[in-house]
């Protein structure tokens, strides 16, 4: 498993992860891979047609990359319950105070790059005096 950091420095980081490494087994595959297939049951519950491709999971920051057409090179700010900002290069290495740099995070054929600032929309409802809209439906 040399996608998580050792035993000794998770266990450093909190004694709570001791025997984490051995729970965390399974299949984990890039975003480009599919999970599977809309069962006619699933479908017609839904209203869709059945067979549509299921992908399989992927945060969603790093589709909201793809989506705004990133490319190797840009950089796009995703702004939500989170900040993320993500990035993606061919060749990627390890940045100090980086959260996450996962090949295939993003695009299958690049790494991920991402970093950004948890919990923005609770910080801003913190804020004294702060109007923060919220969506109704």
């Amino acid at each position: 498993m040399g996608w998580i950091a050792p035993e000794e420095f998770l266990i450093a980081v909190d004694p709570l992860f001791a025997g984490i490494r051995a729970k965390l087994g399974g299949t984990f595959l890039t975003s480009d891979q599919l999970a599977g297939h809309l069962s006619p049951r699933w479908a017609e519950a839904l209203g869709l047609r059945s067979g549509i491709p299921i992908p399989v999971g992927a945060f969603d920051a790093h589709w909201d990359a793809i989506g705004s057409n990133c490319r190797e090179g840009d950089v796009v700010n995703v702004v939500g319950t989170s900040t993320c900002i993500i990035a993606m290069a061919k060749q990627a290495e390890l940045v100090p105070g980086v959260c996450g740099v996962v090949p295939g995070s993003v695009h299958p054929g690049y790494t991920g790059i991402e970093a950004g600032l948890s919990a923005v929309g609770d910080i801003f409802e913190a804020l004294p005096g702060a109007q923060v809209q919220r969506l109704r439906r």
